[in-house]
């Protein structure tokens, strides 16, 4: 991005967002819209001093990527809009039902900072060495089991004993993952994921219990009499960052290739001294614990990479009458195919780790 470019931001309110747009002649995929009730609107004049010459490829963007930052005290969102070509990006951010914020131009580390700050990767956070695939019902039985943990802790605490009682009986963890999911309080873990995932499925005690099997499967739980469960040392590792979450983010990265729209979901979650990329494919989530330069590095590499649409191979025709230039062999990522620049660590295209 050219760092002589300032951004400008714009409040706008339904009506002004409306007539914008509409202006624009919007019809694109990835395009923006306004809610229902905001459409009807009665058309407004637009801010002083804004530039529309930047934002006509809103009416048909290829690019749209959506950050989420969810955290015990408020929702922060941002949206933004690319051509695809790499050139500044726009942002279109709903604020309520009634408001927009348009700014611009923006680039990829307006996203990665926002991040950054609402995660708070600026500290030095370690890698633990916890990495795993689960189900959603496993996903959920990690969480209510984790807020278990911590209502015991905190009944221990008020009751002054010195240490709580780590068995917790399946009826425990199952109340505590309903009324996390209930309430969406993002102080507790499955409030969190609540709030992040809005497609969980509804948790009955039978699918919890398969959850929990899950668990024990890879070791991070054992049962005792075939009633209560207890984190193993492999858990307890990491179980203080998981019973007390802090903030969670939710990427979703949309782009239009070949007429189709192509997406990728990236959800971060940031607990007490220990960050977690979780990435959903089909009904499986992949876990793992990251450091923060880690993750920093993945974050550059995927949404700098996702504003540049791969480009169409020369054909036959045209590679035959230019003469072939000598440089290294071209790389591609072996999980999506997308071409790799040099030296990169992530596909741009889908985030896995290159080889």
């Amino acid at each position: 991005m050219n760092e002589q470019a300032v951004m400008v931001q714009h409040s706008l309110d339904a009506a002004q967002a409306a007539n914008l747009l509409d202006g624009l002649g919007v019809k694109g995929k990835l395009a923006p819209a306004i809610t229902p009730n905001s459409t009807a609107a009665k058309p407004a004049a637009l801010p002083d001093g804004l530039d529309k010459a930047g934002l006509a490829f809103l009416a048909d963007p290829r690019v749209r990527i959506g950050v989420s930052l969810v955290s015990s005290g408020n929702v922060r969102n941002l949206v933004v809009y690319g051509a695809g070509d790499g050139s500044p990006l726009v942002g279109f951010t709903p604020l309520g039902t009634e408001r927009y914020s348009l700014a611009m131009p923006l680039a990829p580390d307006h996203m990665t900072a926002l991040l950054v700050t609402g995660l708070g990767l600026e500290q030095d956070i370690a890698q633990l060495p916890l990495a795993t695939t689960l189900d959603s019902e496993g996903l959920l039985a990690l969480a209510g089991f984790a807020d278990a943990l911590r209502q015991r802790e905190l009944e221990a605490l008020l009751a002054r004993l010195p240490k709580p009682d780590s068995r917790v009986s399946l009826e425990e963890i199952y109340l505590r993952t309903l009324d996390g999911m209930v309430s969406g309080d993002a102080r507790w873990t499955t409030g969190l994921l609540t709030q992040l995932f809005d497609r969980l499925p509804e948790l009955d005690e039978e699918k919890l219990r398969q959850g929990m099997l899950a668990l024990q499967q890879i070791g991070w739980v054992t049962n005792s009499a075939g009633t209560n469960w207890m984190p193993t040392d492999a858990f307890a590792l990491g179980s203080a960052h998981w019973q007390l979450p802090l903030a969670g983010a939710y990427l979703q990265l949309a782009r239009l290739l070949n007429d189709s729209v192509e997406t990728t979901d990236i959800v971060l979650l940031r607990m007490l001294g220990s960050v977690w990329l979780c990435r959903q494919q089909g009904k499986q989530y992949t876990l793992e614990s990251t450091s923060s330069s880690h993750l920093l590095s993945f974050l550059d590499n995927v949404l700098a990479g996702f504003t540049v649409l791969p480009q169409p191979m020369p054909t036959a025709s045209v590679v035959e009458s230019v003469p072939a230039a000598p440089r290294s062999r071209p790389r591609f990522c072996r999980k999506c195919g997308a071409p790799l620049a040099i030296d990169v660590r992530f596909c741009g295209a889908c985030g896995n780790a290159v080889s």
